[in-house]
């Protein structure tokens, strides 16, 4: 489980000062599928990356299964990134100019994993999500949709237990979207657990959770 307890993020200071987060306490229960919704300047990707431990808290405490990760050093922080959560954005955050594999890949050599299985486990991946014939090609010559495939199997590499999804819908065509949401439909459905930030309403009703972001605060939360 993920617990926030009056978790504030403040950007600035004096006049100039914007609560990004205003206080949001908040319990994510293990392998649901969660949405994040509100308007843009709302707090849902800052709440998304406090729960990534891309950022730091300005005040409040996050936990994961017991674990503090808002007091954890920056060594321990990164290990902890790497092994318990795979990231997911709009705009893919892809190498262009590496392969298929070598994207896939690289969190694994990050992680110090030797070649031959992290090559095997990439494999799998490429090949599950319909990508094999792709793997030795470079992934500027993708399309979006087969880029964020590859971007999902990147985040899957190392089995994370946490998912986010910043917007990964949001530069694709009907078609390739919905395949994004069916597949992380089907990675819930493996006991992960998936957290959305979503502006399409449609997306967002996919979820169990959907929790409603306005002016940083929690404005409702609807579970299905």
């Amino acid at each position: 489980m993920i617990q926030l307890n009056d978790v504030r993020k403040i950007y600035g200071e004096g006049e100039s000062q914007v609560k990004a987060l205003d206080g949001i306490t908040l319990q994510i229960p293990d392998g649901k599928f969660i949405s994040i919704v509100g308007k843009s300047g709302s707090g849902k990707s800052t709440l998304l990356n406090m729960i990534g431990a891309l950022d730091n808290v300005s005040s409040g405490t996050i936990e994961t299964d017991g674990i503090r990760i808002d007091d954890l050093p920056s060594d321990k922080l990164a290990e902890y990134r790497n092994k318990n959560i795979g990231y997911i954005f709009q705009a893919f955050y892809l190498e262009p100019q590496f392969t298929v594999m070598e994207n896939v890949e690289m969190p694994l050599i990050i992680a110090g994993e030797d070649k031959a299985l992290r090559r095997e486990k990439a494999h799998k991946l490429i090949e599950r999500l319909g990508l094999l014939d792709k793997e030795n090609k470079k992934v500027n010559t993708l399309s979006g949709g087969q880029k964020q495939r590859v971007s999902i199997a990147r985040a899957l590499v190392v089995d994370p237990k946490i998912i986010l999804a910043d917007e990964p819908t949001g530069n694709l065509d009907v078609k390739n979207a919905k395949e994004v949401m069916d597949l992380l439909r089907e990675i819930v459905s493996e006991g992960k657990t998936v957290i959305l930030v979503t502006h399409n309403q449609d997306d967002a009703k996919k979820a169990d959770i959907t929790i409603e972001i306005q002016d940083g605060k929690i404005a409702c939360i609807e579970e299905r």
